[in-house]
């Protein structure tokens, strides 16, 4: 009695614990911004904010601690950049505004008036500008432009006890206040500089001069022994050899060896302050030789220089110090924000720096989305159901089954977790994969939706042509040279053949049929006709087909237009309608007119011209030309096809500047009785069109898709903004009355509305309302298990975005304020009670039987 009740209570709480919308997914919406490596101009500002430079002409700021997630990109139309210690300076000799740009992206302008930016100085305070008529300015952080000096070429600036030092033209030495007044000149005749820091000047023959400030003149410094100097600070120089440091001390005007350092040849050599510390830090490929000379610089003993060690897990070229708190951090990395942080205080590895998510992308903008093969374990389980069946012995099937079944509920014993029932971490997860080829890195790349995370890779080396897939977990791809079969699952190759002269492939049942110069040809041989079509030079369409059992495809038409094609488009062919037709208040259907051979083509010369094509006779089934008064953008142009109607945006340039959409919904005649037999015809019976108005272009247009087709259908668009906005079907209606709404209008139509030619755009048709999307990218829909819910994915170059469309809401799913744990104990309380009172009701009952013979 135990055991049924408590498989009955674990069965309703199974039951309960029902999936939510918010569980079905890792998150409902997901991003990747691609870095666009390998960035430029690497450096990094005082809160630990690495700026860099991208292919895009972008600038971005990188939160290196915090797994190098983008705190901020902007496309940058300067040319030249100098980043200080918090700030990034742009700026171009032809524009007379310099953009300074913080660590969180503020952005302040700079204008100089009438002059233009020639050279922009870091001057720790602020920064020197060297304008074209050669003035001399001061920008600081008041955000004042102060004059300096005129007939200026070049300067170089040193800060030292909260002043700044500049020399200017190698021939006068400046010393101003922060905020940029002058407070005294001196004339200079030191001959040519090499560097000037920390009060002190050396020159390309290595003599050294102090700047003695009582005096207000440089002193020279004795040298006659060391060589390639550079400055460390006011008394400690080093000199370079091939396979050594020299550390030299400056005293009573002479200079003497302190100490030596052993490099290995070829290293480089860095050195790095802070306000309190100074590192030299010597790198030979992938290990790093940190010296602390901190307490060194104070006491000129040797035994006080600290010096640790790196191994690095590659060649790290790119080195940074960065104040974390108290910490002090070496960050080393390379162009493609990979590296390593160590401790500068212990030496001790901190953490491994790398992309947060992968950074692969289809320079082609090919990118196929398909879904996520099945477990091995989900086969293994399946093929055993299969199995049971197949067996004609009943016996033997049902031990199978019994067998099976007592397996399984061994594991949910052993494995069960009461504290965890509830958690979300079994919820089934409808993940989708996107597969392209990265050029760059030659890597064919299976992506998951929901996290980014990589399936697979797979080095290959070729000139993409195009994918499809081809079957329920393979991938075709069709490269220059070869075409290789991926096998989904394990991103392994199946079979790889060479390319004869193929230019597209497509799947048709078991075989496949590829498109070259003479039409197609198929794989393998098919038991049913095959039409395809193809588009020659820029104004004809030709039309190809293929007999039962055979493989070479035959010219069956061909139709030549007046202007050049600018978008072609066929239903998809994985396209499912549930209805077909819609039913009208006077009890009559109007059916759709469903033909899965029809072409939608648009062409654009002297005008605008729509045209439907049916793909099997090459006849003209309609055709509707636009005003030739109407000027449109040929970029603009976007063409879809789905179900029974066709949609097509265009941005026209006169006579005025607007996005038009237009809709064309086709229908067969209408049949007065619901027992009239509906018979196929190639003739449209109706054509309904209507044309709207959006507020913002349009980039680029998708339909929805769902598993059975009783979901909604929604129209996803791509603007102009970086918004992808869903836009229902039933708004895009060409049916829509133009007069006021009547009780019969809303029984012929769903959700019927009057016309309206604007479309009104809202922020609750905005699905990427969290992340801002950049460019124009491929648009990919996928359909998931469940009806209601699609897996919609967007990516481009700099942007890889994925989230949730439901276009009838979730009416399959638990929303989020499904409470599972009261369902539960409800559940369990109900069938506790009703346990306990059903000896009670059977003896009332049975009393009730006995008749009172008082």
């Amino acid at each position: 009695m135990f055991t049924s009740v408590w498989l009955i209570i674990s069965s309703l709480l199974y039951l309960a614990n029902a999936v939510l919308v918010d569980d079905a997914f890792s998150s409902r919406e997901s991003i990747n911004y691609l870095y666009g490596t390998p960035l430029q101009n690497l450096s990094l500002l005082k809160n630990n904010i690495l700026i860099g430079t991208n292919a895009n002409n972008q600038l971005l700021g990188i939160d290196v601690l915090n797994q190098n997630s983008i705190v901020w990109k902007i496309d940058l139309n300067k040319k030249e950049l100098l980043t200080t210690q918090d700030k990034v300076y742009s700026y171009s000799n032809s524009d007379d505004e310099i953009y300074s740009i913080d660590s969180t992206g503020a952005l302040d302008i700079i204008e100089l008036g009438s002059s233009l930016p020639k050279k922009i100085i870091d001057a720790t305070f602020g920064v020197f500008i060297i304008d074209s008529e050669n003035t001399l300015k001061y920008y600081n952080d008041g955000g004042n432009v102060v004059s300096i000096q005129s007939d200026t070429s070049f300067v170089r600036v040193d800060n030292n006890h909260g002043y700044i030092y500049v020399i200017i033209n190698d021939k006068k030495l400046l010393k101003l206040s922060k905020t940029g007044k002058v407070l005294y000149t001196v004339d200079l005749a030191v001959g040519s500089i090499k560097e000037f820091k920390s009060g002190i000047i050396l020159t390309e023959n290595d003599q050294i001069f102090k700047f003695d400030e009582h005096g207000k003149s440089f002193k020279r410094v004795e040298n006659d022994s060391f060589k390639n100097l550079a400055v460390i600070d006011a008394n400690v120089l080093y000199s370079t050899l091939p396979e050594s440091i020299q550390l030299i001390s400056i005293k009573d005007n002479s200079v003497s060896l302190t100490d030596t350092l052993k490099i290995k040849p070829n290293s480089s050599i860095e050195l790095f302050s802070t306000p309190l510390n100074k590192f030299l830090i010597i790198s030979h490929q992938n290990t790093k030789q940190v010296y602390d000379l901190t307490d060194f610089i104070e006491t000129k003993d040797s035994k006080s220089i600290k010096s640790f060690v790196y191994k690095l897990n590659g060649d790290f070229p790119f080195n940074f110090v960065s104040v974390d708190g108290n910490q002090l951090n070496l960050i080393s990395i390379d162009d493609s924000l990979n590296g390593d942080i160590f401790s500068l205080f212990d030496g001790s590895h901190i953490a491994t720096v790398e992309p947060q998510y992968h950074q692969y992308y289809s320079k082609s903008g090919k990118y196929l989305i398909i879904d996520e093969p099945e477990s091995e374990i989900l086969k293994h389980e399946l093929q055993s159901i299969l199995q049971e069946g197949e067996s004609k012995f009943i016996l033997s099937n049902w031990l199978h089954r019994v067998t099976r079944h007592l397996s399984e509920l061994g594991k949910f014993v052993t494995s069960f977790d009461y504290k965890n029932l509830f958690s979300s971490e079994d919820a089934i997860k409808f993940v989708k994969l996107i597969v392209f080829y990265d050029e760059d890195h030659e890597k064919i790349v299976a992506v998951r939706s929901n996290d980014f995370g990589l399936a697979w890779e797979l080095p290959f080396k070729d000139d993409l042509i195009t994918l499809k897939q081809t079957g329920d977990e393979t991938v075709t791809f069709l490269f220059k040279s070869k075409i290789i079969d991926i096998d989904t699952s394990s991103g392994k190759i199946v079979s790889e053949r060479p390319n004869d002269g193929h230019v597209d492939v497509i799947q048709v049942k078991d075989a496949l049929a590829f498109e070259n110069n003479n039409g197609f040809v198929l794989t393998d041989k098919v038991d049913t006709n095959t039409f395809y079509r193809k588009v020659i030079g820029d104004n004809e369409l030709v039309g190809y087909f293929i007999p039962s059992g055979l493989t070479q495809s035959k010219k069956t038409w061909n139709f030549k237009f007046d202007d050049p094609i600018v978008a072609l488009k066929n239903a998809p062919f994985d396209s499912v309608t549930s209805s077909l037709g819609t039913p009208l208040a006077d009890k009559s259907v109007l059916y759709k007119y469903l033909n899965p051979n029809t072409i939608s083509v648009l062409t654009y010369g002297d005008s605008f011209k729509f045209y439907l094509i049916d793909g099997i006779t090459g006849n003209l089934l309609t055709t509707f030309t636009h005003d030739s008064n109407e000027k449109v953008d040929p970029e603009s142009i976007n063409l879809i096809m789905d179900d029974n109607w066709i949609i097509y945006s265009y941005f026209t340039t006169e006579p005025k500047l607007e996005q038009r959409i237009n809709v064309i919904d086709l229908f067969d005649s209408k049949y007065t009785t619901p027992t009239d037999n509906k018979k196929s015809s190639t003739e449209i019976g109706k054509v309904s069109t209507k044309s709207f108005i959006y507020p913002e272009r349009i980039l680029k247009l998708k339909s929805t898709q769902s598993l059975h087709g009783i979901t909604l259908k929604s129209i996803i668009a791509l603007t102009e903004s970086g918004n992808l906005i869903e836009i229902p079907k039933f708004i895009l209606n060409s049916r829509r009355p133009e007069h006021e709404v009547k009780a019969e209008d809303y029984a012929n139509d769903f959700r019927v509305v009057p016309y309206d030619p604007i479309v009104a755009k809202t922020n609750f048709q905005v699905l990427n309302h969290k992340y801002q999307l950049k460019n124009s990218g491929e648009i990919l829909i996928k359909p998931t298990l469940f009806e209601s819910t699609a897996v919609v994915c967007f990516f481009n170059s700099e942007n890889q975005y994925c989230g949730l469309i439901q276009p009838s809401n979730s009416f399959d799913l638990l929303n989020k304020g499904f409470d599972r744990v009261k369902l539960s104990i409800t559940i369990a309380i109900l069938l506790v009670a009703y346990i306990v009172s059903k000896p009670y009701v059977f003896n009332k009952k049975l009393n009730a039987q006995w008749l009172d013979r008082k």
